[in-house]
């Protein structure tokens, strides 16, 4: 989890300028990593203007990925129904998805009897329907949480998109980071 938080905190370094200052971490691997920390996120309005991909593709079985998506009421609204998260790029076919969590900038609105769910491979794989889920700022968790049993593989190149029912969103934005391998 330690290195998870790290690998999201070095990957948000990177596409954004407020920075706040540096973290030195020991890997239980013994490398020293140096971690440039963010002020603000969860306030900051303007953190992502962009919706460039700041991924890492595995391209061949065995290797290690990261996809980053985002969701921005501001760039794609909150009609009731389904919307890709951008980029609108697809994950790999064979990637099996074995990790990872949103960061919510954000907090979708309305709060009252707001629900909403994450899909990739099938109805609801990366976050159960749930009401108000992301209805407040900071770290949530995913369905795969590093165990077979909550693993998701790819049967075909999939995008990931976030499901809007019951009521429609007017405001809110998040970040999903999903850590993946690829399967032969």
């Amino acid at each position: 989890m330690k290195r998870m938080l790290i690998g999201l905190l070095a990957m948000l370094a990177v596409p954004f300028v407020v920075v706040a200052a540096t973290t030195t971490t020991v890997t239980n691997r013994g490398e020293v990593i140096v971690v440039k920390t963010l002020a603000n996120v969860a306030t900051d309005a303007a953190v992502v203007t962009d919706f460039q991909d700041y991924s890492v593709y595995a391209t061949k079985p065995g290797e290690f990925g990261r996809i980053v998506r985002w969701y921005d009421f501001d760039v794609q609204g909150g009609a009731l129904g389904t919307v890709n998260l951008l980029p609108k790029i697809a994950v790999p076919d064979n990637a099996v998805i074995n990790d990872g969590m949103i960061v919510v900038v954000t907090a979708i609105a309305p709060t009252l009897a707001a629900t909403h769910s994450l899909s990739l491979n099938s109805a609801a794989d990366m976050l159960a329907a749930v009401t108000n889920g992301l209805t407040s700022t900071g770290l949530k968790d995913v369905v795969p949480v590093g165990t077979a049993a909550t693993s998701v593989q790819l049967t075909a190149d999939r995008y990931l998109t976030m499901t809007i029912a019951d009521t429609a969103v007017t405001a809110g934005k998040f970040m999903v980071q999903l850590d993946y391998y690829l399967a032969p």
